[in-house]
């Protein structure tokens, strides 16, 4: 439907019904698209920070404490869990519950004791819940970690220095829950004297899965 509208000269001019818009109209209706592209852009990255999360010091912490007894026992590139070598993932997991809790129990003949299921739920906790070892004696640069079937213990002597490795973070990036660390190998007979930084025998990258305050190795090349 049309109306028309006179102009004083007499001339009649045909018009969409409701008239002219009104000046405003415009420039609102540009506010509002620029609101809506900016509101998509803010989306956008959103969701790009859910994938490539912040690194927080928790997650530094967190992820250096995982890497201390992989690194310590130098193990041979694995692609996951499934691939890695088990004697490897066994002499991890007894220095972790050694390290973990209170003070380990002594068997009376200079040897400590740690029992299977200790190691077993250091496995868990270093490499996943997945991750269940077979126990079994394991040697690691001489030294004997002895495991005795029918107590399900493993006997451990003491000694100065077990491992060969110190992990050295020199980086750190995330992807959701999946963490990259570039860590840096530091030899445990190596010195550094004050203000002097300790040179890296090799570096290696590791991949990490966060999943709440736990971090598990998933792989290492």
């Amino acid at each position: 439907m049309q109306e028309e509208m006179t102009r004083a000269e007499g001339e009649t001019v045909v018009e969409p019904a409701g008239g002219t818009p009104p000046r405003w109209a415009a420039p609102v209706g540009a506010a509002v698209l620029l609101a809506l592209l900016g509101g998509a852009v803010l989306l956008t990255l959103a969701l790009l920070g859910a994938f490539n999360g912040k690194v927080t010091d928790a997650d530094r912490a967190g992820c250096l404490a995982a890497l201390t007894p992989a690194v310590l026992f130098d193990p041979a590139p694995f692609g996951d869990i499934s691939q890695a070598d088990e004697a490897f993932l066994l002499s991890a997991a007894v220095w972790q519950a050694l390290s973990a809790g209170e003070e380990p129990a002594g068997d009376g003949a200079g040897k400590l004791l740690v029992t299977g299921d200790a190691v077993r739920s250091a496995a868990a906790a270093l490499f996943g819940p997945d991750c269940a070892p077979n126990c079994f004696t394991v040697m690691q640069q001489g030294v004997v970690f002895e495991y005795d079937l029918v107590e399900d213990v493993f006997r451990i002597p003491v000694t100065g220095q077990i491992g060969l490795y110190e992990p050295r973070l020199e980086s750190l990036s995330r992807k959701k829950e999946l963490f990259t660390a570039r860590v840096a190998y530091l030899s445990l007979d190596d010195y550094a004297g004050e203000n002097e930084t300790r040179p890296a025998v090799k570096t290696v990258t590791y991949t990490l899965r966060g999943q709440g305050e736990a971090y598990y190795i998933c792989s290492m090349q």
